[in-house]
């Protein structure tokens, strides 16, 4: 097998954030769903609050994926578990598997998501 630039340390890696998704999974199904009957369909559409992190445009999206209204805290929780999927799919970010040295700015950024 021919090692391509980024393999010596993919594996290993790779390996780890795998299991980190998975745990963050488990995690995130479970609390979130306390507050949003659809967690996947509310984290797949939460670009739209990263995009616009207003009040109103939190408060709307709250309102529309929990389906009633969340006291401060609840909302909160939610905004963190949301913020929690999105570097769970950063961490897999294509640039930090296409070089040969982990320690790289590409390699450290992903583990940055992954922290």
């Amino acid at each position: 097998m021919r090692l391509l630039p980024g393999m010596a340390f993919a594996s290993p890696l790779r390996t780890a954030l795998d299991w980190l998704r998975a745990e963050i999974d488990v995690l995130f199904e479970r609390q979130a769903g306390l507050f949003l009957p659809d967690p996947w369909a509310a984290r797949d559409a939460y670009i739209d609050v990263v995009l616009d992190p207003s009040p109103q445009q939190i408060d709307e999206f709250c309102m529309y994926y929990a389906e009633r209204v969340l006291a401060p805290a609840e909302q909160q929780s939610v905004l963190k578990l949301l913020e929690l999927q999105r570097h769970r799919l950063l961490m897999f970010t294509s640039c930090g598997w296409f070089f040969d040295e982990l320690s790289g700015l590409e390699g450290t950024q992903i583990l940055r998501y992954a922290a």
